[in-house]
């Protein structure tokens, strides 16, 4: 009973992971569209910025909203939230990165991890490190390298970029990996694109 609840909401929380790097990913080529990459970096900036106070809300002046509880796990309760790691990884991925690297190594994130976490929970089998299983991690390196594919040319770079985020995910277990990831692809992304 106590599994069904656990796996029950680590799935709503990766479905609310993937609608929310759907609608972050569409919104950001709208205003990239409309008003250019600056237009991005701005908002993403003033994102990072709430982030960091509702973080400062929650954690300092311990309010906290009951509706939004679901999506805090035991780790986040004490130190910032998922969020706010992912706003300020996006933010150096495209502060640093060329843009398509960015988007490329955010989408691993949104839709690799989720992936990873929701095959993983369900066809379970052998783990490979720690707590994370060969279904799990085959998951995210599939998602990520079609991810990969879909805005990259570059056979090399999409091998690349998976096998960093799939290695990123299954080796960090303390360290936000939603900041790991889109920086540790996207960095091995820029370097092999300059080689």
């Amino acid at each position: 009973m106590v599994r069904d609840i656990i796996y029950g909401h680590e799935v709503l929380r990766k479905l609310g992971h993937v609608l929310v790097g759907v609608t972050s990913l569409s919104a950001g080529f709208v205003v990239h569209k409309l008003f250019g990459m600056e237009a991005v970096s701005a908002l993403l900036f003033i994102a990072v910025l709430f982030s960091f106070f509702a973080d400062y809300l929650r954690l300092e002046l311990n309010v906290r909203w009951r509706e939004l509880r679901f999506l805090e796990r035991q780790r986040e309760m004490h130190t910032l939230h998922a969020t706010t790691f992912t706003l300020l990884g996006a933010l150096l991925a495209l502060e640093f990165f060329d843009p398509v690297i960015a988007v490329t190594s955010i989408s691993m994130f949104f839709f690799g991890d989720a992936a990873a976490a929701i095959v993983g929970r369900t066809v379970q089998g052998p783990k490979l490190f720690g707590n994370k299983t060969w279904s799990g991690s085959s998951a995210m390196l599939l998602v990520s390298a079609a991810c990969a594919f879909l805005l990259l040319d570059s056979l090399l770079l999409i091998i690349a970029m998976a096998l960093t985020a799939t290695l990123v995910e299954l080796i960090v277990e303390k360290i936000d990996d939603s900041f790991a990831i889109i920086v540790f692809a996207g960095f091995v992304g820029q370097v092999v694109s300059l080689l």
